[in-house]
């Protein structure tokens, strides 16, 4: 974001450069119609009008192109002083049926995982392994033994997706605002890609399948507010939460292998 709005400020000299251009020319233009005689003229004004066209398509982008340059004064601006800020990290709260039992295993397999494994690999892997579910999902419109195979990808994305957090926070190296971004805005887009492929699986309409997606969307803006405003950052709802779905999809992938 800061490299594009860097550009836009070297944008907006470089149209204020050609602007400046273009004004000249047009004085030219205009001069030689003045001094110009008989079927010259006409020319003159045909550059003449030309010119001015070009005028004003320079002074609407100079225009619009000068909010952006604000725009990025105000953003570094911001972005320069956030260090010096405390952030203040929201608390956890996970009810699920397996959480307790899932926290455990999270914790005993982060202690032994190799040194050169790092929070982002995971996140990495979780984020491949889902959108990989879903282009098996897809698949299995016309090999539905496809959905075999998404049986493992849910189990890397849970992996994945599960330990990053528990490996940053038992190696003490949390990077809470990063972490919280990066992670959840790549669930949104796994998440999208995991729908769509079972939208068009043949195993759902795809009418309740965007549904899904769309109310998924919809709880997961009301948390993130809820841990903005109230500090409080809740991963499950209803004793359910994201190995419980994911457990809720192998199932019904069986039971789609078992009565196809």
């Amino acid at each position: 974001v800061d490299v594009g709005f860097q550009n836009a400020a070297r944008a907006d000299n470089h149209v204020a450069f050609h602007h400046a251009e273009l004004t000249d020319a047009h004085t030219r233009a205009n001069d030689g119609v003045g001094m110009d005689a008989g079927g010259g003229g006409e020319g003159r004004r045909g550059i003449m009008h030309e010119t001015m066209i070009a005028m004003t398509a320079v002074e609407s982008l100079y225009a619009s192109l000068r909010p952006l340059s604000f725009l990025h004064t105000s953003l570094t601006r911001e972005e320069s002083s956030m260090p010096n800020e405390k952030f203040q990290q929201a608390n956890r709260s996970h009810t699920s049926l397996l959480a307790a039992a899932e926290k455990k295993a999270l914790i005993w397999t982060a202690s032994r995982l190799p040194r050169w494994v790092n929070s982002d690999h995971l996140t990495g892997l979780g984020f491949v392994a889902q959108v990989a579910a879903g282009l098996c999902y897809y698949v299995a419109s016309s090999h539905p033994q496809a959905l075999l195979w998404v049986i493992p990808c849910l189990i890397v994305n849970w992996f994945g997706d599960s330990l990053d957090g528990t490996l940053a926070r038992v190696r003490n190296q949390q990077r809470p605002r990063y972490g919280f971004y990066a992670d959840h805005i790549l669930d949104a887009i796994g998440t999208f890609f995991l729908i769509s492929g079972l939208a068009f699986s043949g195993h759902m309409p795809p009418g309740v399948a965007y549904a899904f997606l769309i109310a998924y969307f919809l709880l997961s803006i009301e948390i993130y507010l809820t841990t903005y405003t109230l500090g409080t950052f809740h991963l499950s709802y209803w004793s359910f939460g994201p190995t419980e779905l994911r457990i809720l999809l192998i199932i019904g992938n069986l039971f789609a292998l078992r009565n196809p």
